[in-house]
């Protein structure tokens, strides 16, 4: 009841912060965080559990602090993004060197233009998307559907930013489509997975993780970005990594295959991760930690082996 309440209130407050400037919003957003976190607890329990057990050289006092800033951060990036698109322009000028990361996107994609950039939960990935598109790059987005009424609230944000999305039940179609285009495609893949996914570590304990962009990126042949955007004071920087895997790649640069799909797939996944760990380690109050990462899968629910089952968004069909 508290969270679809905080929903409603943050659905209001995209409605009335259209024309307010972006320091009101962030107070806003400061004053929802600290609801959230003080009166309403919402998921704090689950928040401080799970970054006491990333961080276990750190005491109570800092894992409290970083929980508590960690619930003004989103409080605040909500309130930033809750203006709209037309209030967007602003905060991506902000966006340090913000043209030679589009550079550099374009260059690690290589002359076909596509690749597929795999992004996290981190800093503010809504704006990461918009920031794609305000540089041209023309990108294709993976969306789940989310509960509501959370869906309608964040489908209402994402509206007019110009990303393209691509809801994950679609299948891999529309995704092998736009690469042969030369579009990036966008996932936003670290959250706890069920199909179409590995059991890795990450920050120290092992996750059921999703294998979608690897696999993806070595079935249309398209190299494999891990890359993101952070906050830094007033301003945001952006995170860009080319990831490799195998013994070689491909000519494009994707993942290799010379130790076979599944070797490959996991290879990627595993070398995007330890590159998003740094991160979190450089900014852990920007990681969306009210997500229940370290969950188990029933054994009779766990990954098949490649092959018994029809291809999904997560085991995208080979390109032609």
């Amino acid at each position: 009841m508290l969270e679809r309440g905080l929903a409603r209130g943050l659905g209001g407050l995209a409605w009335v912060a259209g024309a307010a400037p972006l320091s009101f919003r962030r107070g806003v957003g400061r004053g929802l965080g600290r609801l959230a976190h003080g009166a309403a607890g919402i998921r704090r329990e689950t928040v401080e559990r799970q970054i006491a057990a990333s961080f276990p050289d750190r005491d109570a006092a800092w894992v409290a602090h970083t929980t508590r800033r960690c619930y003004r951060h989103f409080g605040e990036e909500f309130a930033l993004l809750a203006g709209g698109p037309l209030r967007l322009g602003p905060a991506l000028e902000r966006v340090r060197d913000a043209g030679a990361f589009g550079t550099a996107v374009r260059e690690a994609a290589g002359t076909g233009g596509g690749c597929v950039i795999v992004s996290a939960h981190l800093g503010n990935w809504e704006l990461f998307g918009a920031l794609l598109a305000w540089l041209d790059l023309r990108p294709l987005a993976v969306a789940r559907r989310q509960r509501r009424p959370w869906d309608a609230v964040l489908t209402s944000l994402r509206a007019g930013h110009d990303v393209e999305l691509v809801r994950r039940d679609e299948g891999a179609g529309p995704l092998m489509r736009g690469l042969a285009d030369g579009r990036p495609v966008l996932l936003v893949a670290d959250q706890h997975a069920t199909t179409g996914s590995a059991r890795l570590e990450f920050l120290g304990r092992p996750a059921w993780t999703f294998l979608g962009p690897a696999r993806l990126s070595m079935a249309a042949r398209v190299p494999l970005l891990f890359a993101g955007l952070v906050r830094e004071g007033e301003r945001y920087g952006p995170l860009l990594e080319t990831i490799a895997t195998g013994e070689a790649g491909d000519a494009a640069g994707g993942c290799g295959e010379s130790e076979g799909a599944e070797g490959g797939a996991v290879a990627g996944t595993v070398a995007w991760l330890a590159a998003l760990e740094r991160a979190i380690r450089d900014a852990p109050s920007q990681y969306f930690w009210f997500h229940r990462r370290w969950k188990d899968i029933r054994p009779e629910r766990r990954p098949r082996p490649r092959g018994r089952k029809k291809s999904t968004m997560n085991e995208p069909a080979r390109a032609p």
